[in-house]
């Protein structure tokens, strides 16, 4: 199976996901996550819609698409022990989340393209607060489908399988399981609200 970059808007949020050869559609029409507005559907544009879209550009790489920034008790933890976190082969993580009698967080991302999964590292996965729930409640594991960056091919072909098996349709998706691999919640797309409310959605679905 091969993802495409190809840009779909499901209820107000940015998603990346395979493309539907029955609707007819060849080109991807990069949406802005905030505005809202197909960058490539106009050819012509006055000279006040640009200076708004310029405008708007700037207030949301300064910003981000989850309005004000993180305390500083959620600033990100130190990379090298993010990154060491998570796991990247499934027999693995659920040996461990037997043994831990913990639920396995999987996520299906594009670390090298996709750009809510990129803001979702950002503003969640990579800050203390999801760190420290990480390190006391779950097991991680990250199913990476990048475009530019090497993968052994017993990876990329354990990450294909786990798409189908999950049925994943776009990037980022976050799936959350018990320990004996049964699907608890799933998250399509960027989740706003920051680590907290991570971690409000992370509790209440084991509580289901």
């Amino acid at each position: 199976m091969h993802l495409v970059r190809f840009i779909v808007k499901t209820r107000g949020l940015e998603i990346y996901s395979k493309p539907n050869p029955s609707a007819g559609l060849s080109a991807h029409l990069p949406y802005d996550e905030c505005v809202g507005i197909k960058t490539r559907t106009r050819r012509h544009i006055d000279m006040k819609q640009l200076t708004f879209l310029l405008l708007a550009s700037v207030a949301i790489s300064v910003m981000g698409c989850g309005g004000a920034p993180e305390s500083s008790s959620d600033l990100r933890s130190d990379a090298s022990a993010d990154a060491s976190a998570w796991l990247t082969e499934f027999d693995q993580a659920r040996a461990l989340a037997t043994e831990k009698n913990r639920p396995i967080l999987m996520n299906f991302t594009g670390s090298d393209w996709c750009p809510p999964c990129k803001q979702l590292k950002n503003d969640i996965l990579s800050t203390k607060q999801f760190a420290k729930f990480a390190d006391e409640e779950l097991v991680l594991l990250e199913l990476d489908f990048p475009q530019r960056t090497p993968q052994p091919d017993k990876l990329k072909q354990q990450n294909e399988e786990l798409s189908e098996t999950f049925k994943i349709e776009g990037f980022p998706t976050l799936v959350l399981l018990d320990s004996q691999g049964n699907e608890l919640a799933r998250n399509v797309g960027y989740m706003p609200g920051g680590p907290k409310r991570f971690v409000e959605w992370a509790e209440a679905a084991q509580q289901k």
